[in-house]
């Protein structure tokens, strides 16, 4: 296969995840947004459910999130670790707050950093592309994220699959009655 070739499916790759990290958090969030409309009706007709919790207090909503806990170095393959560190420092060059005065290429910087402290080579990978910034994927590499983009598929396959994901999405009242029973009558002793 030649150079350009190879470049244009990695490419095509890091897109297609890049638009499935995208899907998934458009999905992600359809389904929190109509969970307490359908976990209600589900209640109406089980009694089951308690009422939702209150929200919590203000200073609780304004704490950061817990972090994540780091991942050992000595872990992760060297090769991956020199290509992560690579990558990150091309990426700061451009992008990095002390440096730049745009709030688009500060949250690249960003997301670069926690992508670096994960090791996450194509999240990487990702903003290299945005940024143009030259880079090189290897056949293993390559391999390892058609695994991934085959994983994120499973997961939205599974999202779209869901109760609450198909009510959303019903076109008629009578279908979202009958997902509400179909609920209900599955998981209603389990509620």
């Amino acid at each position: 296969m030649s150079k350009k070739l190879e470049q244009l499916e990695i490419q095509k790759l890091l897109q297609e995840y890049s638009f499935l990290l995208l899907d998934e958090e458009y999905k992600l969030e359809v389904v929190d947004t109509n969970k307490m409309e359908f976990l209600n009706k589900v209640r109406e007709i089980t009694g089951a459910l308690p009422e939702p919790p209150p929200p919590p207090p203000q200073e609780e909503q304004d704490a950061p999130p817990p972090k994540k806990e780091k991942i050992d170095p000595s872990t992760v393959d060297p090769s991956t670790r020199d290509k992560v560190k690579k990558l990150y420092r091309e990426i700061a060059k451009i992008t990095h707050p002390d440096k730049v005065n745009s709030e688009e290429l500060v949250d690249l910087y960003m997301r670069a950093t926690v992508a670096a402290e994960e090791f996450d080579l194509f999240t990487l990978f990702e903003i290299c592309s945005k940024l143009q910034i030259e880079h090189s994927v290897d056949g293993e590499d390559k391999e390892i994220l058609k695994v991934k983009i085959d994983k994120k598929k499973d997961k939205l396959k599974n999202i779209e699959g869901s109760f609450i994901w198909l009510y959303a999405h019903a076109k008629t009242e009578q279908e979202k009655q009958f997902l509400i029973n179909q609920f209900a009558e599955k998981h209603g002793s389990k509620i």
